[in-house]
C-alpha cells in the first residue's frame, strides 16, 4: 500500500472501537501523512483490516483491504445475476482480494488478478471505478487514435449502464485464496435466488502464484523403465530393467 513504506511506528490514536492512526511517509511528496487502520467484521464472512492513507500536504489518498495473512482452505467463486432496475443488487457489498478474477461475461470484460489492490466496495463501485480507469488518457487518444477512443467511450457507457442497473448482467468473482466475498441478503446464501457461491480446489499453479509452498510429486516409477547410455557416437546400449529412468552422458 502506498504510504506504508517507511511507516513510523508511532500510534496517534487507539481508542476502543476507533481506527488506529499511524504516521506514514507519503510516496508522492515524502512528507508525513496518516494511515488509518480499522478492524471490520463482515457478516457471514470474516474479519478484515481496512487501511486508508491520506497526506495533508499533497492530497495523496489511497486505501486497501488486508486479511492478516490468512488464506482459505479452498477457493471461492461467486455468480451474481443483476436484473434491469435491481438497484438493491448493485448495492451489494463486495470484498475483492488481489488474487481474484472479476468478470462480466455479457461485456467480455475481465479484471485480472494482481492488477488492483484488495478493496471493499459495492457492485456499482467496482463497475464505476472500472469505467473511470478506462477513461484515463482519453483526451490524448481522441487526438491520436479517434477510432480506439470511440470504442472505449462506447464500452464505458455499457459499464456505467450496468453500474446503474439500466441493463441486466452477470458478475462473476473467482478467487483461489478464498478471500473474496459478495454480499447475500439471505442468512443462507443457498436461499438467495440471485447469488450462488461455490468452493473449488486450488491448482498447484494457483498456489504458486499466491506464493504458497507447493509439494512436488515424486515421478511415477514404472517396472519396465530402462536405462539408456549414450556414447560420443550414435551407439546406444540398453541395460536391464531398473526402478528408475536415468540418462548418462559420457565425457567427450
Amino acid at each position: 500500500m502506498a504510504g506504508m513504506a517507511g511507516m513510523e511506528q508511532q500510534t496517534i490514536q487507539a481508542e476502543p472501537g476507533a481506527p488506529i492512526e499511524i504516521e506514514s511517509l507519503c510516496p508522492r511528496c515524502e512528507n508525513n501523512g496518516t494511515t488509518r487502520l480499522l478492524m471490520m467484521e463482515i457478516p457471514h464472512f470474516r474479519e478484515i483490516v481496512l487501511m486508508a492513507f491520506e497526506c495533508p500536504h499533497c492530497g495523496e489518498r489511497n486505501s486497501e483491504v488486508q486479511f492478516a495473512g490468512l488464506i482459505g482452505e479452498k477457493g471461492r467463486k461467486y455468480h451474481l445475476r443483476v436484473e434491469p432496475g435491481d438497484l438493491r443488487a448493485i448495492n451489494r457489498q463486495v470484498v475483492k482480494s488481489d488474487h481474484a478474477t472479476l468478470s462480466v461475461p455479457e461485456l467480455e470484460f475481465e479484471i485480472e488478478p494482481g492488477t488492483q489492490k484488495a478493496q471493499l466496495t459495492t457492485v456499482e463501485g467496482i463497475l464505476s471505478a472500472a469505467a473511470k480507469n478506462l477513461q484515463q488518457h482519453q483526451e490524448e487518444r481522441r487526438k491520436e487514435y479517434p477510432e480506439v477512443a470511440a470504442k472505449i467511450d462506447a464500452f464505458c457507457e455499457k459499464l456505467e449502464s450496468c453500474a446503474r442497473a439500466e441493463m441486466g448482467f452477470t458478475l462473476e468473482v473467482s478467487d483461489p485464496s478464498g478471500n473474496s466475498y459478495v454480499e447475500s441478503y439471505e442468512q443462507d446464501v443457498a436461499k438467495d435466488d440471485r447469488l450462488t457461491m461455490t468452493y473449488f480446489e486450488r491448482t498447484k499453479e494457483m498456489s504458486r502464484k499466491m506464493g504458497l509452498k507447493v509439494e512436488e510429486e515424486e515421478p511415477e516409477i514404472k517396472p519396465d523403465d530402462r536405462t539408456t547410455v549414450r556414447t560420443r557416437g550414435e551407439l546406444s546400449a540398453r541395460a536391464p530393467p531398473l526402478r528408475g529412468a536415468t540418462r548418462t552422458r559420457l565425457p567427450s
